[in-house]
């Protein structure tokens, strides 16, 4: 197993160290190949003891409230969350993160903690390892001090070279290169280190050539125009460059010249080959999580940043360094707290502490992005804060879903509230249509009161549509789904749409060639796009054009999480679009609430769209809307396709009722309704007996069985509900003929379990004759 060397390098150990989380670096069996010193504090070893120990350390000391009893010191066991995170983030290619209380067992304690458990999987060397970060309790990296950590290295440098000059064993001593060079550019000094890193056998070996022969041949034109011009104008240079061994072989050197008094220079060479192999291994880690983070100093600029912070604001790394967080996140001038924003940065530089803070940054096109930016403090080894770090997350999806999870929640709440008003309502309208229609039929064909017997029946009418409006925006209403092709009723309506529309509208048709067969009711699709073709008729007063399609889509895992639809699949799109005024931001938020209307008074009741969308999500589908103000509307809608061959077939026009001679008992609590029923019955020759609640319908029916041919039950009555009485009375005779009616919602009567089970039922407001074809259609049956 290749051991990191991140414990060599102060300038990367610091960052792992300055790191208040458990940080681990593992391979896929989970043994540890680093640890910060957070976690050797933790296990109670310190770094020599991890890397003596061989083969790595297998991490199994952590165990979830999953697995209470453990599996102690022995074998990892299955439920051990550290070993399931780090399989999950190899097994998918992506970070994976587990929140869970955890029991964190060293050698001599156990105690309880709330941890965030993050893996993220990296490539380094063609072999696959594991940043594993435990944070505890919302604790996430806090580096030290970086550039204070170069200062000391530079202070520690110079004394090293001032011992150069007085004491000739110590540089033997030193395991970095170190020589001393006259002006002439021929060593005068190097040590057995220098000669060892140039791949020469001895000092005496490489004594005998020129400085310079030390750098590769790519270097030397930088030699020449850069660090020899550097070293004698200020008298020092230190960089990188690229070294050359005896062999040609190249590597990566850190090198810190220094004039001296006598003439020439001492330098020291460092073989940084290492480091910056774990500095490469750093950098994937940082380009591999899906977070923005990014190093800010004390003037507020950029001085590093990583890919996904890149992604975020659209700009890339080279730009970024440099410039001003707020230019590069806010687009501002000026620092984002002169605007009245809360700047967590600037709350790390006052305070000192970690702070978190939630508002909106825009990319470079100015297009808003929500995100949640966390800093923490870098500090140097007197507490002082000297830069921070802070971590950009993008949660503008988040936000968005959380909308789109409210707006389904709001028209839920409405759609409740417009069923719970339906039973109440249909039962007056139920009164009110059933006595004028009776009316009407006693009237003479020249009676001067039918004309107000007409208004009221259209009066109810209107109310009816009503309220089966609101129970379809609320997907309450009983529906009579089949298989049907979606293109056959696009042409089936399209005679009738184009009545709908002005003659300075062009109505344009493009239908898929393939069969779009979805289970749905023809009736309520033939609403849904009658109301949207209507809308943008309104929508474009000095004409326009309609284009209406539809097309077969896939609809992945990824899409169904944005827009929240039921699941993934085939789906048949239909997309209609128009090129009137378009909506503004405000009225697209509104665009589905029931009577919420843009039209003028009198124009438009406001329920067009809100049955729309009831009729769509009551067929598991989805709408979504595009649209700007001036740039016309689009709707699409999806509706789930299944494998059946569509049912062509239209309900023939309903016959004129017959009268009959049977007994039926009818069940109804609302004196109104129960009246209007038994004169409607008792008008077509039935006799009817009758029953307040459902105890006296069981009662009725006891003294009245051999009379009794059909019951007509309420589903919802005091003392017992209509499925109860039926129950009942079936076991007294189990070939009595049941009807029930009701005028609540459908989700209630799919409750009581009245259709599922093949049981006739009717819906209120009753017409008349509706009430007695079905009756005789039960009788017959």
């Amino acid at each position: 197993m290749e051991r990191l060397s991140i414990e060599k390098d102060p300038f990367l150990n610091s960052i792992f160290d300055a790191i208040p989380a458990y940080v681990f670096i593992v391979d896929a069996d989970v043994r540890i190949l680093y640890r910060n010193a957070t976690a050797a504090r933790l296990l109670g070893l310190n770094m020599e003891q991890v890397y003596m120990k061989r083969g790595g350390e297998v991490l199994h000391c952590i165990h979830s409230d999953e697995d209470p009893g453990g599996c102690g010191w022995a074998e990892p066991c299955k439920h051990c969350v550290i070993r399931n995170v780090v399989a999950e983030a190899i097994k998918g290619n992506r970070t994976h993160r587990k929140f869970t209380r955890m029991e964190l067992r060293t050698e001599g304690a156990v105690a309880d903690a709330y941890l965030l458990v993050t893996a993220t999987p990296f490539l380094y060397r063609g072999a696959k390892y594991v940043l594993l970060i435990l944070e505890d309790m919302g604790k996430v990296i806090s580096p030290e001090d970086l550039n204070k950590q170069l200062i000391e290295e530079i202070e520690d440098r110079r004394h090293a070279e001032g011992m150069l000059r007085r004491n000739l064993a110590a540089m033997e001593a030193a395991m970095d290169g170190m020589t001393i060079v006259n002006e002439a550019g021929s060593f005068v000094y190097l040590n057995n280190a220098h000669a060892r890193m140039f791949g020469y056998g001895s000092p005496k070996e490489l004594m005998e050539r020129p400085w310079e022969i030390i750098f590769d041949e790519g270097e030397l034109e930088r030699f020449h125009g850069e660090i020899i011009p550097g070293l004698l104008h200020e008298g020092r240079w230190r960089g990188e460059a690229m070294g050359r061994r005896k062999d040609g072989s190249t590597f990566n050197m850190e090198l810190s010249l220094a004039t001296i008094p006598e003439g020439g220079h001492v330098s020291v060479a460092r073989d940084i080959t290492e480091r910056k192999q774990s500095e490469e291994f750093i950098r994937n880690i940082l380009e591999t999580v899906d977070e923005g983070f990014i190093v800010v100093d004390r003037g507020f600029r950029i001085v590093s940043a990583n890919r996904a912070y890149s992604e975020q604001v659209k700009m890339p790394v080279s730009e970024i360094i440099g410039r001003h967080c707020h230019e590069v996140s806010h687009h501002l001038p000026h620092p984002c707290f002169l605007e009245g924003e809360e700047c967590a940065i600037k709350h790390v530089f006052e305070k000192g502490e970690p702070h978190t803070v939630l508002h909106m940054h825009r990319d470079s096109f100015g297009n808003p992005l929500y995100v949640e930016t966390k800093a923490y403090p870098v500090k140097d080894k007197d507490g002082k804060v000297i830069s921070a770090i802070e971590v950009v997350n993008d949660i503008t999806e988040k936000k968005r879903l959380e909308e789109q999870l409210f707006n389904a929640q709001k028209m839920e709440a409405i759609g409740t509230l417009a069923g719970g008003v339906a039973h109440d309502f249909n039962n007056i309208l139920t009164a009110i249509m059933g006595y004028a229609s009776l009316l009407r039929t006693k009237m003479g064909k020249d009676d001067p009161l039918e004309t107000y017997v007409e208004q009221i029946l259209s009066t109810t009418e209107r109310a009816t549509n009503l309220t089966q409006s609101l129970l379809t925006f609320s997907r309450r209403q009983v529906i009579n789904p089949r298989p049907v092709n979606l293109n056959d009723i696009i042409r089936d309506i399209n005679k009738l749409l184009l009545r709908l529309i002005r003659e300075d509208i062009d109505l344009q048709l493009d239908l898929s060639d393939e069969e779009l067969t979805i289970m749905a009711d023809p009736v309520q699709i033939e609403q849904v796009l009658m109301n949207l073709v209507t809308n943008a008729r309104d929508a474009m007063p000095e004409g326009g054009a309609i284009s209406l399609e539809t097309r077969q889509v896939e609809i992945d895992e990824l899409y169904v999480r944005r827009h929240l639809f039921t699941r993934s699949g085939p789906y048949a799109m239909i997309t209609v679009s128009d090129t009137g005024m378009g909506m503004d931001e405000k009225t697209r938020e509104n665009l589905f609430e029931p009577f919420y209307t843009t039209k003028d008074i009198g124009k438009g009741t406001g329920l067009g769209l809100a049955i729309v969308y009831g009729v769509v999500k009551q067929h598991n589908g989805n709408i979504n809307v595009y649209s700007e103000s001036g740039k016309g509307t689009t709707f699409k809608i999806f509706f789930p396709l299944i494998k059946a061959k569509p049912d062509g077939t239209r309900p023939p026009l309903p016959p004129p009722p017959e009268k009959g001679n049977e007994v039926v008992l009818v069940a109804e609590d609302d004196d109104a309704v129960r009246f209007l029923i038994r004169d409607i019955l008792a008008g077509s020759g039935y006799t009817v007996i009758e029953a307040r609640d459902g105890v006296e319908a069981v009662e009725q029916f006891r003294r009245n069985s051999d009379r009794i041919q059909a019951v007509l039950l309420d589903v919802v009555m005091p003392k017992r509900s209509g499925r109860e009485v039926y129950q009942m009375i079936r076991a007294l005779n189990p070939r009595i003929k049941p009807l029930f009616m009701s005028g609540y919602t459908a989700d209630l009567i799919h409750n009581m379990e009245i259709l599922e089970s093949g049981l006739n039922f009717i819906s209120k407001p009753l017409m008349p004759d509706d009430l007695l074809r079905k009756l005789r259609e039960v009788l017959d049956r």
